[in-house]
């Protein structure tokens, strides 16, 4: 197989393999079990509530090959044991009876990904990410079924799994955890619980994620970021069995790499692409609407409901990759489905 893709890398979608061939067959396996323990706390009143905790989690991996195979050796295998410990904090205030402050904070960690323990494709001794994460907010009960929500955010990683800098990287160190990412933004949402049989919400994010595999290298767009995005969801009771809803949503398209020119190459005869800015443009705007009908009763001790869904009802064209022409002079887009017509039965107990 060829180079396995991943996120940040410059390509052009369906572009051919190289001719650098390589494969590998491996196996790696995970075992982990957390704790949690957590401790609350009321004051003024019940008016302040405060809340530390602690997660504790050993992981245990092995894996069958420390080293890319030769003809005639033998497989050796590694086995080595990873504690991460994750404080929490987390508080709520009440300034009004109809508002409440917020904050929380704490480390997160996530094991690394078993497929990047290919001794030919990535490293055997990769940690996995850990990060930061920042929440402040506020909720406001306008009325008793109205209330809106602010929630501003960060997060910082380090410890991304990148594609090692050296040109013939080490045996089983094509890979290192060298990459560092952040994410800050800010989110409103309007809720609306049941009211004349009418319920549903807003929400609008404003969000900036970037990513770099390398310290002292620069910051670019990861390849999901998404700068706006806006979902509309309303739900009509008409009956106390009928209900039908409807969704809106509308964000950014992603990043994507531009070919701003390209060269012929004889002996493949094929035409390569030369790219401008990393993730220095965007798909256009992605927007779906979408309709529901819910039909629900209860026999017995189940609740069954059946149910229509109509996606994308608009049949807009969402643009979600760019194609190009073979010489990459003529460039189009790659679309998502049509309208979308689903027809499904549920039961709950």
């Amino acid at each position: 197989m060829s180079l396995p893709a991943r996120e940040g890398d410059i390509v052009v979608f369906g572009q051919p393999p190289g001719d650098q061939i390589a494969s590998d067959d491996w196996s790696a396996s995970q075992i982990g079990a957390a704790t949690f323990a957590q401790v609350a706390l009321k004051l003024a009143g019940g008016k302040l509530r405060l809340s530390a905790g602690l997660r504790v989690e050993p992981q245990v991996t092995m894996g069958n090959r420390l080293v890319p195979p030769a003809s005639g050796g033998v497989d050796t295998g590694y086995s080595r044991i990873d504690l991460a410990i994750d404080p929490r904090l987390a508080a709520e205030l009440d300034v009004h009876p109809d508002v409440t402050l917020s904050a929380a904070g704490g480390i997160y960690h996530q094991a690394a990904d078993p497929a990047d323990f290919s001794t030919v494709f990535g490293a055997t001794d990769l940690d996995g990410p850990s990060a930061v994460h920042a929440v402040v907010g506020g909720t406001w009960r306008a009325t008793r079924t109205t209330s809106a929500e602010v929630t501003a955010f960060s997060k910082s990683a380090t410890g991304l799994t990148a594609r090692s800098q050296n040109a013939s990287p080490p045996v089983a160190r094509v890979l290192e955890d060298s990459g560092q990412g952040r994410s800050y933004g800010s989110q409103i949402t309007l809720r609306q619980t049941q009211w004349h049989r009418l319920s549903g919400w807003v929400s609008y994010a404003l969000i900036r994620s970037e990513r770099r595999d390398h310290p002292g290298a620069d910051w670019r767009r990861f390849d999901l970021d998404q700068t706006h995005s806006l979902v509309t969801v309303a739900a009509l009771q008409l009956t106390r069995r009928w209900e039908v809803g409807t969704r809106l949503r509308v964000s950014t398209g992603y990043p994507r790499t531009p070919v701003v020119d390209a060269y012929y190459e004889a002996r493949s005869d094929r035409f390569h692409p030369v790219f401008g800015e990393h993730n220095g443009k965007r798909l256009p705007l992605f927007g779906q609407l979408d309709l529901r009908a819910e039909y629900a009763r209860k026999l017995g001790p189940v609740r069954w409901s059946s149910y229509l869904e109509v996606l994308n009802v608009t049949n807009r064209e969402n643009p979600e990759e760019v194609v190009y022409g073979h010489d990459f002079s003529e460039r189009d887009y790659l679309t998502g489905l049509p309208i979308v017509v689903v027809l499904g039965l549920r039961g709950e107990f």
